[in-house]
């Protein structure tokens, strides 16, 4: 009974934004006090049949949408999702391993099928991980780390290791395939990588040496004036390390493993699929830095799965964004911070009880142009549908 009588006023809220005249004239008034103080107890226990944050949150957003349609749009898409289970949202403490989350996570989403491919980073490389992957019957694909003992039983490694050959982003990548029980391990090798970690590593073993001589350098004026205080076992230790001597220390520089069960793919199609995972970083690189929605403050349980939630769907919307420059060749021009901060300047105001955009800098009409972006007479009938769901005015 109070889901379909939430359900009415969610209809009638949606008749009102819509229209109807004898609705607008109706402004219920939220923060009158309960008069009834021996049903306050019981109306108390019966809000716990409500529905949860994150569907009482979509009803917010669908009733501030501005139209009815928009707002029917939005619930829609929101029942789809928990239709065919496209979202999970878990809470962890911030000081939490990865590795430990990820154990809860795979049985708490439910997911348990051979057509599900998890993508990950390599902080959750654990064999426990692996072992509930493998348990719960899903496909992986996650990086492991350096000096695993797969990979040690190849080393030293050296071109003629590799035995498979492709391009990625018209960069040479070089592969071979250790084969065990039930699962393969490629490794992979990137010259740009190498180069890129070889310039870092002698960068730091030039620094580490300067640092070392201006040690020697100090003991030995203070030994000329007899106060030294290295032993010579401390001042032989501390002689400039020969910079061959150091990348010795490192030599899977370059490489970078990728462990799998998805025994159908090759080489390059495993490179690939691990490379989707880029999509995820930009995701959350767009939630923290771009959307700023990293801090949460101080918030209760109920609001804070609502805040995730909506959080979510902003993101969403803001990853859809990204893939539009992408489809249209101008990822390398244009980022989702040019988007928001461009766009945000794009303004309308109201003259005479008429809506009508304001005049646009020649940089912004420039980036609505790549983008295929424009401004409809819809897009301000809503603004003057909004307005006048405020105001009460017909």
């Amino acid at each position: 009974m109070l889901l379909t009588v939430s359900g009415l006023l969610v209809v009638l809220i949606g008749l009102r934004m819509w229209g109807v005249p004898f609705l607008r004239r109706i402004s219920p008034e939220l923060t009158r006090p309960c008069r009834f103080r021996g049903k306050a107890f019981a109306v108390g226990l019966l809000t716990g049949l409500m529905p949860c944050g994150a569907l009482s949150s979509m009803w917010i957003f669908a009733a501030s949408s501005g139209s009815w349609a928009s707002g029917a749009v939005s619930m829609l898409a929101s029942a789809l999702y928990q239709l065919f289970d496209g979202m999970f949202v878990g809470q962890f403490l911030g000081s939490t391993p990865d590795v430990s989350a990820f154990p809860n996570i795979l049985q708490e989403c439910g997911i348990s099928s051979k057509d599900y491919t998890v993508i990950a980073d390599k902080g959750f490389a654990s064999e426990e991980d692996f072992d509930e992957l493998t348990r719960l019957g899903l496909q992986y694909v996650i990086p492991i780390k350096r000096g695993s003992r797969i990979v040690a039983e190849c080393l030293p490694l050296n071109p003629g290791c590799y035995t498979d050959v492709f391009t990625y982003n018209s960069r040479a990548i070089q592969a071979f395939k250790i084969e065990k029980d039930g699962f393969n391990v490629f490794v992979f090798f990137d010259a740009q990588l190498y180069a890129n970690e070889l310039a870092d590593a002698v960068a730091r073993a030039n620094k580490n040496n300067e640092m070392r001589d201006q040690k020697i350098q100090m003991e030995q004026k203070r030994r000329d004036k007899g106060r030294g205080r290295l032993s010579d076992e401390e001042l032989a230790e501390l002689q400039p390390k020969d910079l061959k001597e150091v990348l010795k220390q490192t030599p899977e520089m370059g490489t970078f493993t990728l462990r799998t069960n998805r025994l159908d793919l090759n080489c390059q199609q495993i490179y690939r699929a691990y490379k989707q995972r880029q999509a995820i970083e930009q995701f959350f690189k767009t939630y923290g830095e771009s959307m700023d929605f990293e801090a949460s403050y101080m918030r209760d349980q109920v609001s804070q799965e609502a805040w995730l939630f909506l959080n979510h769907l902003s993101s969403c919307i803001g990853m859809e964004c990204l893939a539009d420059i992408a489809r249209l060749g101008e990822d390398k021009n244009i980022s989702f911070e040019d988007l928001r901060q461009t766009f945000g300047r794009i303004m309308a105001s109201k003259v005479n009880g008429q809506w009508s955009v304001s005049p646009v800098k020649s940089a912004t009409q420039k980036l609505m142009n790549k983008l295929q972006f424009t401004i409809e007479d819809a897009d301000l009938e809503a603004l003057l549908q909004k307005d006048a769901v405020e105001s009460g005015t017909p």
